[in-house]
């Protein structure tokens, strides 16, 4: 439900380097069952033309973070300036959670 967003009910996750020192992870601290809610993905909600701007002000740029909602209509979220460690989910080449959209009073 949304009280988990409001009152920030997160399992418990650290954000730290891989060990290959590739980039940064987020980790869990315990384990975490199957179905799970883990953290809330932050970022602003935007729409193509300022995907695409965007997209072209941050290209020497190495911690952008895009996330696609919709394609009708098209949503993304730009999480490289405001964001949460929600960010940092999935970057690995075995990915093991899943996204879902939530709206809260109507936006996403």
């Amino acid at each position: 439900t949304n009280q988990r967003f409001q009152n920030q009910h997160y399992a418990a996750v650290e954000c730290k380097k891989t060990p290959d020192k590739r980039g940064w992870g987020l980790y869990a601290k315990e384990p975490i069952r199957k179905g799970e809610f883990v953290v809330e993905y932050m970022g602003e909600v935007v729409n193509k033309k300022m995907y695409e701007k965007r997209k072209k002000e941050y290209a020497c740029e190495h911690n952008t973070y895009f996330m696609q909602l919709s394609n009708q209509p098209f949503e993304m979220i730009d999480a490289s300036r405001k964001s949460s460690m929600g960010r940092f989910l999935n970057h690995s080449c075995d990915p093991n959670c899943e996204t879902q959209c939530w709206r809260s009073l109507g936006e996403p």
